[in-house]
């Protein structure tokens, strides 16, 4: 079909410019949906078909609009609901071109955007490697050089990247070759020996981004993988061997933050005055905090626009000065939609994960699973559907994979 190129073009460019610039991925969004509207316009008789998915997604965007009817603050709230606009336009997208989304598809744009996600990688480094010889330092890691190769000072070449939200990124291009090289043998097409060398790369760029989660989530990662590959001795050692990776760099990038925590006496305690403050310690803050302002506001939530404003005053309330001064929200996506739109919004993002795993159980599809699982987790510790990095990954990956059916896995040629 005439299309048929053009939207392979479209989708690859949406999957490409994820990990970049938002300005980009928001002119591939608006052209991918300028199409879709044109080619069903003028072809009345393409198959179009909906997916249960699509319906708890833009039940959140709706539960956001009746939320501006109570705001006090239209200006914020209309932000975010401009944020979340891809909750309405990637269902329609994918509806529109129901016709064209099969497994080939799926599995370019799965391919395109691993390699965006290693070119933004390179990029990093590149970045990191320039300054590092500019400050003159041997030692990349000197506190002189602000930790070039770590965290925020990492990726903050491309602006408006977050390590974590990257690292989630990073975290399903690691899926994606690991379920490429034991099951599909379709989405990279690539010999063994490279396949491992990105599995490492990618895994050394997942520790300089120094998360908890996502050290807790790669090791889960492997754990499958392990179990997957339980008949293959070669590549139950290789297994063995990122094991042994990862704990190392896990001694390097992520036990430092364990400096200072006392794990019962921070979760405990309700002391929340003072200025210093523990990644566990300031999190149950904000929990606890958010709790209390939800278990006032416990039908409608307060609104998007009015969240803020309504947390500082609970973060007064608690004694939680160090909050309120750097204004964070709730750092936890559930808690999140319970104070924007109350119980109801709640439920319905309770239900979107409900269908992810069903679908992805039933199609026995494992990539759909995987970035359910991932955002899962995720949204325990970030509001991970506020920032349209987090949105549109999440967002543009579930509804591509939900039409997919993975029963019949022949390869892609």
């Amino acid at each position: 079909m005439k299309y048929e190129k053009v939207v392979d073009f479209l989708f690859i460019t949406i999957a490409v410019t994820i990990p970049f610039w938002m300005l980009a991925n928001n002119i591939a969004i608006i052209l991918t949906l300028v199409t879709a509207i044109v080619y069903s316009a003028t072809n009345r008789m393409s198959v179009k078909k909906w997916e249960p998915l699509y319906t708890p997604l833009i039940l959140l965007f709706a539960l956001m609009v009746i939320a501006l009817l109570y705001t006090n603050n239209l200006d914020r709230g209309f932000k975010k609901l401009e944020h979340r606009i891809v909750f309405l336009v990637i269902p329609i997208i994918c509806y529109l071109f129901s016709g064209f989304i099969n497994k080939k598809l799926v599995f370019k744009t799965l391919k395109w955007y691993v390699l965006s996600i290693l070119l933004a990688s390179l990029i990093f480094y590149s970045a990191a490697i320039l300054r590092t010889l500019y400050y003159a330092s041997p030692n990349p890691f000197n506190q002189i050089n602000g930790n070039f190769f770590s965290y925020m000072e990492l990726t903050k070449v491309i602006e408006g990247t977050h390590p974590i939200y990257f690292g989630t990124q990073v975290l399903f291009a690691l899926f994606i070759i690991g379920y490429d090289g034991i099951e599909s043998k379709g989405i990279l097409n690539i010999n063994m020996a490279l396949r491992l060398t990105l599995t490492l790369y990618l895994t050394v760029l997942l520790f300089f981004l120094n998360s908890f989660l996502l050290t807790g989530l790669f090791l889960i990662m492997i754990v499958y993988f392990g179990f997957l590959l339980k008949k293959h001795t070669k590549f139950k050692l290789f297994i063995a061997a990122l094991l042994l990776v990862s704990v190392s760099l896990s001694s390097l990038f992520v036990v430092d933050k364990l400096n200072g925590i006392d794990i019962k006496n921070d979760i405990t305690s309700r002391d929340f005055s003072g200025s210093n403050f523990t990644a566990v310690r300031a999190r149950v803050a904000k929990y606890y905090c958010s709790i209390d302002l939800i278990s006032n506001n416990f039908w409608t939530g307060v609104s998007p626009g009015d969240e803020i404003d309504e947390l500082m005053k609970y973060y007064e309330k608690n004694n939680f000065i160090h909050g309120k001064t750097q204004k964070f929200n709730s750092h936890n996506q559930y808690l999140t939609e319970f104070i924007y739109t109350g119980v109801f919004g709640f439920l319905v993002l309770v239900s979107l994960f409900f269908v992810i795993f069903k679908k992805g159980l039933v199609s026995h599809n494992k990539l759909l699973i995987a970035i359910g699982f991932i955002y899962l987790c995720f949204n325990l510790t970030e509001s991970a559907l506020v920032r349209n990095k987090g949105i549109i990954f999440f967002v543009f990956f579930t509804c591509l994979l939900v039409n997919v059916n993975f029963n019949n896995n022949q390869k892609i040629k």
